[in-house]
This record gives C-alpha cells, sequence and structure tokens, in this order.
C-alpha cells in the first residue's frame, strides 16, 4: 500500500477533528499552516490526535512539519493497540531522545532544537525485540541511526496506530504536512523528504451529476460541496438513495508546477446517511479517462471522514503527474 494516511489540515475545523481522527485528548485548534497559508494543527496542554492504521505494522515511516512554543515533551508515539512501542521526546537543550514504551532511553541526538520554529522530522522504525532499528531525520539530516536494538515493548512486533501532538507536555505543539507510509510496493514507501500536503476543492462539475443537490437539482452539485476550509455540515450537501448513481467534480489545478514529484492522492469523502437502515458509498476517482471505485464506506448517522490514500494513478498503476491531477475528477458513487 506504501502511503497510508497523510494531512495537510486545511479542510477540517477543530470540531471536525473528530470526523477524521480515532481519538483525542486534552484541548486543540486550527491554527495558521508553516507557509502563512492554510491551517496547521495546533495541540495545546496534554492534546493528542490518534490515527488508527488499516493494518498492522512491523516497518513504519513517519513524517511531519512540527514546532514547539516550548519544546519539553514527547510529539509522537507508535503504539500496538493501547500500549506504546516507541515514542520521540525532544527538549530545546536536550534535542530528540527516542523511547521504547516502556520508558527505556534507546538512542539521543546532538541537534538542539530551537522553540517555535518549524522543523520537518522523520522517523523510520522496525519492531523487534533483538534486530529492530530506528532513524529519525531532521530536516533531510539523520539525527538518530539505532539498528540491532531491542523496539519491542509488547507481545507483538508491529504498530497499528499512531498518536500526535503535545502527549505529556503543557506547551503549544503546531504540526502541519504530515505522511503516513510502510514499506510495501515500490513507491512512496521511503523517506519522503520534506513535503506539503496541498488541499484541493471541486471547482465545477463533473463528468457525471447525477445526485441531487440540496437545492434540489443537478445542476452545479459541485457547489454543495466546496467549502475551502470545513463542511457545513447540512448547509448544503449533495444526496441519492439510488443505488449505482455517481456524482464527480472537477477539480481546482495543484500549485506546483509541471515535472514535480507527487508521492500520492488521497481523496477525502465527509458523508452520514439521513434515514434508518444500512447505506454504502464508495469513493470514485476518475483520471486518464477511466472511473476508479474505491472501497465501501458504512454510513452512520453523524458526518464522518473517509480517506482513500493511492500512491500511484489507479488507471495505469505510474506515479502521479500534475497534469493526471491537474485533469481529475473526484466524486462518490452510492453502492448499497
Amino acid at each position: 500500500m506504501a502511503l497510508l494516511f497523510m494531512d495537510g489540515y486545511d479542510h477540517y475545523n477543530t470540531a471536525q477533528s473528530s470526523w477524521k481522527y480515532d481519538g483525542f485528548g486534552g484541548t486543540e485548534s486550527m491554527q495558521v499552516g508553516r507557509f502563512g497559508t492554510g491551517q496547521a494543527g495546533y495541540y495545546g496542554f496534554a492534546y493528542y490526535q490518534l490515527k488508527i492504521l488499516p493494518s498492522s505494522y512491523g516497518t513504519l515511516i513517519w513524517g511531519a512539519a512540527i514546532k514547539s512554543s516550548n519544546w519539553g515533551h514527547a510529539f509522537v508515539n507508535f503504539s500496538d493497540g493501547a500500549t506504546t512501542q516507541l515514542f520521540l521526546w525532544c527538549s530545546a537543550s536536550e534535542g530528540i531522545k527516542l523511547y521504547r514504551g516502556d520508558n527505556t532511553l534507546l538512542a539521543t541526538g546532538t541537534t538542539p532544537i530551537a522553540n517555535s520554529r518549524w522543523y520537518y522530522i522523520e522517523v523510520k522504525f522496525t519492531i523487534s525485540d533483538t534486530v529492530g532499528s530506528c532513524v529519525v531525520k531532521i530536516d533531510g539530516v539523520t539525527e538518530i541511526n539505532l539498528t540491532g536494538a531491542d523496539t519491542k515493548n509488547t507481545a507483538n512486533a508491529t504498530v497499528n496506530q499512531v498518536k500526535t501532538g503535545c502527549l505529556n507536555g503543557a506547551n503549544g505543539v503546531w504540526i502541519d504536512d504530515m505522511y503516513i507510509c510502510d514499506t510495501s510496493g515500490g513507491y512512496a514507501n521511503d523517506f519522503l523528504g520534506d513535503c506539503r500536503v496541498e488541499t484541493l476543492m471541486p471547482n465545477n462539475d463533473g463528468s457525471l451529476s447525477q445526485w441531487y443537490g440540496s437545492d434540489n437539482d443537478q445542476i452545479s452539485n459541485y457547489m454543495m460541496v466546496d467549502e475551502a476550509t470545513a463542511a457545513n455540515s447540512d448547509t448544503d450537501y449533495v444526496k441519492s438513495a439510488t443505488v449505482g448513481v455517481i456524482d464527480t467534480y472537477a477539480m481546482s489545478d495543484l500549485a506546483m508546477p509541471a515535472g514535480a514529484t507527487i508521492f500520492g492522492v488521497q481523496q477525502v469523502l465527509v458523508a452520514r446517511r439521513d434515514n434508518s437502515g444500512f447505506r454504502h458509498i464508495a469513493p470514485v476517482i476518475k483520471t486518464l479517462g477511466s472511473y476508479v471505485v474505491g472501497t465501501d464506506c458504512n454510513l452512520g448517522p453523524g458526518y464522518r471522514t473517509w480517506a482513500s490514500p493511492h500512491s500511484l494513478n489507479p488507471a495505469n498503476d505510474l506515479p502521479w503527474t500534475v497534469e493526471d491531477i491537474n485533469g481529475i475528477e473526484f466524486g462518490v458513487k452510492v453502492t448499497s
């Protein structure tokens, strides 16, 4: 699968964090992102966002832009269920430290970390009680390179949850442009470097307009789902109870130039059902002239978010190009 998840924090507000993540603690809000535009996740005292991964992984790669107003706390935790396998801790004076989940110190970096400055921090680790390893990079430079270690703190040599934020501190933490990968496949399966997660929104109707807007027609449906920074719940929306129908939307173009490297695309749906019984929808991508239908989403009565990452273009199994994405349509299909 390679690319498991990414977040640019630009398409939802504070209250909607619970639609996208699987657990929370403390207080949080959205603030200005690291390039002075868009949003970053801001984490206050002991706040975290928990992401449950689609499977369990013996090796995992995580990267994100991060800063703290006053370092002196853990900021990312990798766990097997509720039990931590590894976590990274940082202070301005001591730099980054790698701990096993039982609080055993495994490795210490040497680079001072300044308060209130953005860094792009990445970690790649393997869980094992004999040949565990971990590499930590700061702005592309290796800070920790641990091999032949005991990185296993549970009965399983795997991780299936990632927790990010101000995990045990009393100061603000900002996180932006986060990714999570495994080592499968042949692309986006290792350190990706300093990445930017760019959010694109619908800006026109696509090739199929088979759902009805909340205005009770099938015209300009994209205007029902084009909120720039947060879905507006039941203010406007598209709807259908007819199995097999599809709605697609043309998207805004990427800001990056032709030839830029793209490590993956992630389609995000926000949806709920408005009646009793079971209802399933699936994400749809129209790319290179083909409609690709993704995995079913089982709707509940409240809104939530489904994220569908693709390291490669599913129409040809090749890396995405800027031209691919600028010609793409995203949409949704009623499957049952």
